[in-house]
């Protein structure tokens, strides 16, 4: 005897091997029914789901394997039989299985079709559709299985392949700390040679101003002792937000391009900075590191591509 809790497996049409899920079965058959216009069958689709996993467990099969096609046909005869065609139809669409036929003739559902399996561009996936549709024309086939649909609808979509996607190289003018520091207010150029702030090179792949502060190098400048508070800190790091931007600003006039680039900004020693200063243990670090960043972030004048630490 098999016992009640087997798994039962379900091949699909590709040759993979599922699980049987009652859930999803259950989720499956109330879509359906919610696309007819039936959302008050959600009891009905419990009912078919169990229904449906007993009769596969009470099934003679030693191996409890079944096919998604005869799974699919099953519970479609299940439903035509109860009075539910239309959730029948709705069901098999949504199964790409291989009982249904879907009249050829019908652009609008083989485009439905196949919008759920093609990924690709809106024209791309139009020549797809009406490469289906002919093909369908020209061999004089009726209706179609759902599955033959997909299987052209690959076929065309392999054939139709659309030009490569272009990502060229920005040309971006190089700009590097010598220049920036003569620029800078004395305050700007004291943190930036003493390496509490720097600015990395422009990488050309992605063009961005990359600024990166070195918080325990700041305290011990400012010879922080512990513990500090969130209001004796919070100045400071304003200040340390003000710094950035008039960098910011500098080497974007500096830079003069049509549109400014994108700010990152790194906060790499931020967590250790809270642990050592603030007394705090690992566990509580996060929301005040969340805190001390939007403090510095909210002086600079632009949104930040990027905020890390």
């Amino acid at each position: 005897m098999k016992p009640r809790n087997a798994d039962i497996t379900v091949i699909e049409f590709d040759g993979s091997r599922e699980l049987f899920r009652m859930e999803e079965l259950q989720n499956r058959l109330f879509g359906a029914f919610v696309a007819v216009g039936r959302g008050d069958c959600a009891s009905l689709a419990e009912d078919i789901a169990l229904a449906t996993e007993r009769a596969l467990r009470d099934c003679d099969r030693p191996n409890l394997t079944f096919g998604r096609g005869e799974l699919d046909a099953a519970i479609v005869r299940l439903l035509e039989n109860a009075g539910y065609p239309q959730a029948a139809q709705v069901y098999m669409r949504r199964g790409v299985s291989s009982v249904l036929t879907i009249d050829t003739k019908a652009k609008a559902e083989i485009a439905l079709l196949l919008r759920k399996h093609l990924s690709c561009s809106d024209i791309r996936f139009n020549h797809i559709v009406d490469a289906v549709v002919q093909a369908m024309q020209k061999a004089e086939i009726p209706a179609a299985t759902p599955t033959l649909l997909l299987e052209l609808g690959r076929h065309f979509e392999r054939e139709y392949r659309e030009a490569p996607l272009q990502l060229p190289l920005p040309q971006i003018p190089a700009f590097d700390r010598e220049s920036l520091l003569p620029l800078l207010s004395p305050e700007a150029a004291h943190f930036v040679e003493s390496g509490i702030l720097r600015v990395a090179g422009i990488h050309t792949l992605f063009p961005s101003l990359r600024f990166y502060c070195l918080l325990n190098d700041f305290a011990a400048e400012k010879k922080y002792q512990p513990p500090m508070t969130e209001l004796e800190v919070v100045p400071d790091l304003r200040k340390i937000g003000r710094l950035i931007d008039e960098m910011r600003i500098v080497i974007d006039r500096a830079l003069d391009l049509p549109e400014p680039l994108p700010c990152l900004l790194t906060l790499p020693d931020l967590p250790e900075f809270i642990e050592q200063y603030f007394e705090q243990d690992r566990a509580g670090i996060a929301p005040v590191a969340g805190e001390l960043a939007d403090v510095i972030a909210s002086e600079i004048g632009c949104t930040l591509y990027k905020l890390s630490y």
